[in-house]
């Protein structure tokens, strides 16, 4: 009964095609959740119910929107690296060692994988985190303890508080994030002050916050969206010794 019938090709591996449907380069391109992820892309469901409610319109902040700027935002940018550059003890080559260096815990703390090369993500990431500290070290220099002056500090501090009206409202969009260590590694060679204190102190005001000196802020926030919910919960002081109670005679 044996016949042909019975016969099994041994040459041809039934599971062959299904394995090489599933490249290897296609599974080395998957990142491993990582627990240092905290900067996320809005879930479209929500972005099409009201897409200017997360999307910028005028600034882009980090590598999410990185084309999304202005002109005119690009212009700025650059004009506050340069005086970043100018007041400080430091060359462009220090700051880009920073972020070169952080560019794994950088890309870490973003959801989404950029098909970005390691320079490209890192000048988006140096351009970017300069910006945000210079803009706010000349919107506030009497707060900040600088080394360092800027030159005709009056007329940067009414620009950069024009220019922080124009885009206040975007910096708080969870998709225009930058992770906060890296501006509090720009900002350490700016000033001896707390960088978090700083943006409390900022956001408290510019959201008609009560100063919460006692806010939860022991831990650096991830970015600016968590300080500003940290702004948010309530503080509960500290209780003092209890009292024995008095006993009556």
């Amino acid at each position: 009964m044996g016949g042909k019938d019975h016969e099994i090709n041994i040459e041809e591996d039934p599971y062959a095609s299904l394995v090489s449907s599933i490249t290897k380069n296609e599974l080395e391109k998957v990142r491993p959740i990582s627990s240092t992820t905290c900067i996320y892309k809005v879930p479209d469901r929500l972005r099409r119910a009201n897409e200017a409610a997360y999307t910028p319109n005028v600034v882009s902040i980090g590598p999410i929107h990185h084309d999304k700027s202005l002109q005119i935002i690009k212009d700025h940018k650059r004009r506050f690296l340069k005086n970043f550059l100018e007041r400080t003890d430091n060359d462009l080559i220090h700051y880009a060692k920073i972020v070169k260096d952080s560019e794994q815990r950088l890309r870490g703390c973003y959801q989404e994988t950029f098909e970005l090369s390691s320079n490209e993500f890192c000048h988006i990431i140096l351009v970017d985190a300069v910006f945000l500290v210079e803009l706010f070290f000349c919107y506030y220099p009497e707060q900040t303890e600088v080394r360092v002056q800027p030159p005709d500090g009056s007329r940067w501090s009414s620009y950069a508080r024009q220019v922080l009206d124009d885009i206040g409202p975007e910096l708080l969009l969870l998709e225009n994030q930058l992770p906060f260590f890296i501006l509090e590694e720009i900002w350490k060679d700016a000033t001896s002050k707390s960088i978090v204190r700083f943006f409390q102190r900022y956001y408290s005001l510019s959201l008609n916050l009560e100063e919460r000196k006692g806010a939860n802020l022991d831990e650096m926030p991830m970015h600016f969206v968590d300080l500003v919910r940290k702004l948010y919960i309530p503080h509960k002081p500290k209780s003092g010794p209890k009292r024995g109670n008095s006993s009556s005679s």
